[in-house]
């Protein structure tokens, strides 16, 4: 965004082979709720929960984040963190 303003952009740095992975759960509810949060987590990854309050049918609540010695290895690792989180409601 902020290159998209003309703004200046700060350092960028590179973590390495990163991958990501949503979680897209398919439920009807208007208190999300997730668990499992811990077996998520862990060296190289991360969580992003959205903190959207409801959802109807499928909706992108959460995104998990890896590092890995390769693409192949990060992408794996974030699927596996992503089926880890579950969400209910």
């Amino acid at each position: 965004m902020r290159a998209f303003l003309g703004l200046p952009v700060g350092a960028i740095r590179q973590y390495g082979p990163s991958a990501s992975a949503v979680i897209l759960p398919q439920l009807h509810s208007q208190n999300v709720q997730f668990f499992n949060v811990e077996a998520a987590l862990g060296a190289g990854l991360q969580l992003r929960l959205f903190g959207k309050p409801e959802i109807a049918g499928s909706r992108r609540l959460s995104v998990s984040l890896a590092n890995g010695e390769s693409v192949e290895d990060a992408f794996a690792r974030a699927i596996a963190s992503a089926a880890a989180v579950q969400v209910e409601g």
